[in-house]
């Protein structure tokens, strides 16, 4: 939101590689900026690559895991983390307070479902894949505490078949990198 209370929106893509439980590599690249995230299970790094700097920090677990961490140690926030909390304890299923079906939809060519669900703050939807492969190809999420009411919308496209060797979850500096502390968020008392 604009000072003037115009909206605007951005534009981005967002890759993930991941290999359950605990690796993942993901590159983003918006109209504001780009950045690279390597976890090997043990270490994670964030990388500016425009820019030159990259930091890391151990934060062991799963992938699900280390992104909430992430968010409340550093907050750092990775797009889509939730997808990697579904079918866990720390999923947020709870937090639902109404589910709607909406009826099939095409997105990108592939039939779907199309569910809209409401929880304290936000409203979302999503469009899932029908048939064998029940995977989200779609979603929309609405801050509704906002006044303005921003929304965050992704469109999915998945290649369950890819591989990733072991060696592209972990960062190595290029020349000129510069290494900077990734520092915790103040704790308040």
């Amino acid at each position: 939101m604009l000072q003037t209370g115009q909206k605007v929106q951005f534009g981005g893509t967002l890759e993930y590689r991941y290999v359950t439980p605990d690796k993942l590599r993901a590159s983003i690249r918006s109209d504001r900026k780009w950045r690279d995230f390597y976890f090997d299970g043990k270490t994670l790094t964030q990388v500016a690559p425009r820019m030159g700097y990259y930091g890391s920090v151990q934060i062991p677990g799963k992938v699900g895991e280390v992104m909430t961490g992430l968010a409340q140690r550093y907050d750092i926030d990775m797009p889509l983390a939730d997808l990697f909390n579904w079918g866990t304890p720390a999923s947020g299923v709870d937090d639902v307070t109404s589910a709607t079906l909406i009826g099939p939809a095409r997105i990108g060519g592939i039939d779907t479902e199309h569910f809209a669900l409401r929880q304290a703050g936000v409203d979302w939807q999503i469009w899932i894949e029908r048939g064998a492969r029940p995977l989200p190809r779609k979603l929309v999420i609405t801050t509704t505490e906002e006044p303005a009411q921003p929304q965050y919308s992704a469109t999915l496209s998945w290649d369950l078949g890819a591989s990733t060797p072991a060696a592209a979850f972990t960062y190595s500096p290029s020349k000129g990198a510069h290494r900077i502390e990734l520092v915790p968020l103040a704790k308040t008392n």
